[in-house]
C-alpha cells in the first residue's frame, strides 16, 4: 500500500503558537475578519445568498464539531479508524494542528460564538468531511483514493458542488501522483468543481505537485490582505507555489496569511478555555486561501445552481485584481469578489 507520508507537511508554513481572538475585546483588528471585508460577502448575506443548498466536500484530517460548524457538518466519514463521531488531531509535529477544522470555519463557519463577528464565507453551506490523516500526520494514498471514489459514488446523494482539497503531494512518487491525478480528474468530469491549494514550496521549478497543476481543477494560491480592505498593498506571500513547468498555474490567489476561523482546542478543552478561545487568527497557508475560494463558489452556485467549472473561473479570471509587481505567482490576480459576483448577476444569472 502507499503511503505519502510527507503530503502533510504542505502547510508547514503554520507551525507557530496560535493566537486566540477574544470577540469581546476592545481591539477591533483582533477579530475584524478581513477577508470577508475584503470579498465583501457581508453584502451577499445580507441578501440572503450564503451558500445555502450547496454541500462542499472537504478531504484532510477530520473536523472538529465546534459551535460554529456542527449544524453545517452534513456527513463525516473515517478512512483511517471507521469512527462515526466527527473528529480531528493536533498534529502541531507535521504542520497539522486541526487543519480541516479551520478549513470548515473559513468555508462554513457561523459566528455563533463571536455573534457573527468571525464567520465563513459561505455560512449556509453544508460540509461533507472525510478524514484521510492519522494521528501522526501520515495519509496513505489508498485512503485518499478512497474518499475521492466516495465523492463521486455519492454526488447525487449528498448533493455534492464542490471539493475543497488543501492538501499535495510531495512529487516523491510518480505512480501515487498518477492514480490520484486520474480519480481527481473523475470527480471533475463528474461536475464537481475542485479547488485545491497551490502547496507552500514557492517559485521554481518542482514547486508544484499533484493534484494542484491539473487543468480541470481550480488551483488557489495565497495573498497577504496586510490587514487592510484596500487591495493596492496585497503581496503575494513567498511560499505560495510558483512552478515554471506549470505556468498557467495557480488560477487566481486568495488571502492566505493570518485568517481569522474557529479554533479546534476550545472544543477540545470546553472544560478548561473560556469562550474567548473559541478562534484563533494564526492560519496561514495556501491550504487556507483555497477553502476561502471554495466559499466564494458556493455563493456564486447559491445564485445559480447550475454554473459550470469553466463559467466559475471565467468570473474569478476576468475580475481578478491584478498586482503591478507579480506575474504568473498570482495566476490572473487576487480575487475580487464582488466584481466576480456582479460578472455572475450580468452573465450567468439563473433565470
Amino acid at each position: 500500500m502507499e503511503t505519502n507520508k510527507n503530503i502533510s507537511n504542505i502547510p508547514k508554513v503554520i507551525l507557530q503558537p496560535q493566537e486566540n481572538i477574544k470577540p469581546n475585546s476592545n481591539d477591533e483588528t483582533l477579530y475584524r475578519d478581513f477577508d470577508n471585508e475584503i470579498l465583501g460577502v457581508e453584502e451577499f448575506h445580507n441578501q440572503g445568498i450564503t451558500g445555502k443548498n450547496i454541500n462542499i466536500a472537504v478531504i484532510g484530517t477530520g473536523v472538529i464539531p465546534h459551535p460554529d460548524i456542527k449544524d453545517n457538518i452534513l456527513y463525516f466519514k473515517d478512512f483511517v479508524y471507521n469512527k462515526k463521531e466527527p473528529y480531528d488531531y493536533d498534529v502541531s509535529s507535521a504542520g497539522n494542528r486541526y487543519h480541516e477544522t479551520r478549513v470548515c470555519g473559513i468555508i462554513a463557519g457561523t459566528g455563533k460564538l463571536s455573534k457573527g463577528k468571525i464567520k465563513g464565507i459561505a455560512p449556509g453551506a453544508k460540509l461533507i468531511c472525510l478524514k484521510v490523516m492519522d494521528e501522526k500526520g501520515n495519509m496513505e494514498t489508498e485512503n485518499i483514493l478512497k474518499a475521492l471514489s466516495w465523492i463521486i459514488e455519492n454526488k447525487d446523494k449528498y448533493n455534492i458542488k464542490i471539493l475543497n482539497y488543501s492538501l499535495t503531494s510531495n512529487g516523491e512518487n510518480p505512480s501515487a501522483d498518477r492514480r490520484l491525478n486520474q480519480a481527481m480528474e473523475k470527480a471533475a468530469q463528474e461536475g464537481i468543481i475542485c479547488v485545491v491549494s497551490a502547496g507552500n514550496n514557492g517559485t521554481g521549478t518542482k514547486r508544484m505537485h499533484s493534484p494542484a497543476y491539473l487543468p480541470s481543477v481550480i488551483t488557489v494560491g495565497a495573498s497577504n490582505h496586510s490587514r487592510s480592505i484596500e487591495m493596492e498593498d496585497d503581496r503575494i506571500l513567498l511560499f505560495s507555489s510558483y512552478d515554471y513547468d506549470f505556468p498557467d498555474k495557480p488560477d487566481i490567489s486568495a488571502p492566505g496569511k493570518d485568517l481569522a476561523t474557529i479554533n479546534g482546542d476550545y472544543f477540545n478543552s470546553l472544560d478548561k478555555l473560556p469562550p474567548s478561545y473559541a478562534y484563533t487568527n494564526m492560519t496561514t497557508g495556501t491550504s487556507f486561501a483555497a477553502p476561502v475560494i471554495a466559499g466564494a463558489i458556493a455563493l456564486m452556485l447559491d445564485v445559480n445552481p447550475s454554473l459550470t467549472k469553466d463559467q466559475i473561473s471565467e468570473a474569478l479570471k476576468k475580475t481578478a485584481f491584478k498586482l503591478p509587481d507579480y506575474h504568473g505567482e498570482q495566476g490572473a490576480g487576487v480575487v475580487n469578489f464582488k466584481e466576480a459576483m456582479n460578472y455572475i448577476f450580468k452573465n450567468y444569472k439563473n433565470p
